[in-house]
């Protein structure tokens, strides 16, 4: 899982919204490492996968606000990984010399060509920086 960023707007159902202010640097499996500052309501400690304690049986901390009524709840795993609206690089073979960028508007993890930009195209892969093998080749032909 991508580590989210100091400073990540974080939900829990409990205490509403809060930021991730800091991560311990000295944890282990079943340590609680996420520290997270909440507007107003105090401070909380989280594991990796956004549980609060060992006796819960789900996430609490999630990137979206959430109710029991309405659902909402997006798992803090999720947090970097591309969504539809996202711009960002496609392309489909890393021997290639050629990126293109535009929008994702659509992802199918089902098909070989999963990400779809703006002009209906399918692509195999799909990232918001620019890939570092496409970075590699542009420096080797200057």
């Amino acid at each position: 899982m991508k580590k989210l960023e100091i400073g990540t707007r974080v939900f829990d159902i409990r205490w509403g919204w809060g930021a991730i202010v800091e991560y311990r640097e000295d944890f282990n499996e079943i340590s609680y490492p996420i520290i997270v500052r909440f507007d107003g309501k105090g401070i909380s400690t989280y594991t990796l996968s956004g549980v609060h304690s060992m006796g819960d049986s789900s996430p609490l901390l999630s990137l979206t606000e959430y109710s029991l009524e309405n659902g909402g709840f997006t798992d803090i795993s999720e947090w970097g990984k591309p969504k539809v609206g996202d711009f960002g690089y496609f392309w489909h073979y890393e021997t290639k010399d050629f990126v293109f960028y535009s929008k994702l508007i659509g992802i199918d993890s089902s098909s070989t060509y999963k990400y779809t930009m703006a002009d209906s195209t399918g692509w195999t892969y799909f990232s918001k920086e620019v890939p570092g093998w496409f970075l590699d080749k542009m420096n080797k032909q200057i």
